[in-house]
């Protein structure tokens, strides 16, 4: 299973992505800034899987590339 995310924006040191465990379904929404490492979920995907782990260790894998000023359009993770 992987975790799935979609730029919506980003603005100063925070990036918006859509999350989901389906690239043709990402229903959640997370906020992450980037600059202090910390993130908000807007909105629970609709799968009820715990993704809480996955959604940390996906950000934290393109943490250097924000930092960097490159924001990928589509990011993921593998889970499991």
């Amino acid at each position: 299973m992987n975790l799935y995310g979609r730029l919506v924006s980003v603005e100063g040191t925070v990036v918006t992505y859509r999350i989901g465990f389906n690239y043709k379904d990402i229903t959640g929404v997370v906020q992450y800034d980037y600059a202090i490492g910390e993130y908000k979920v807007i909105r629970e995907p609709v799968t009820g899987i715990n993704y809480k782990n996955a959604l940390d260790s996906l950000l934290r894998k393109y943490r250097k590339s924000f930092l960097e000023g490159v924001f990928p359009e589509k990011i993921s993770r593998e889970i499991g």
